[in-house]
């Protein structure tokens, strides 16, 4: 009996969750295709931006790496 009860509830939960989750991916594509031509401008800035952060990183983890080698002789000079 409380079996058949949980079961239920978990496909009463199960429907509720697939129909929002439809709900959102029509409003998604509703959107994609309402701007379609926005997403289309701003695309090559994003990739740009993902590309220049990748390079930053690399940028930073060398200094990073030098700062500790000037520490490092720094303690080793003065002490």
């Amino acid at each position: 009996m409380e079996a058949e009860q949980t079961k239920t509830r978990s496909e009463l939960v199960h429907k509720e969750t697939a129909a929002r989750y439809n709900a959102a991916i029509g409003r998604m594509r509703q959107l994609e295709k309402k701007l379609k031509r926005a997403i289309n401008k701003s695309k090559p800035y994003f990739e740009l931006k993902g590309k220049y952060y990748v390079q930053l990183e690399v940028c930073m983890c060398g200094l990073r790496c030098i700062a500790h080698g000037f520490f490092y002789t720094q303690l080793t000079f003065l002490g």
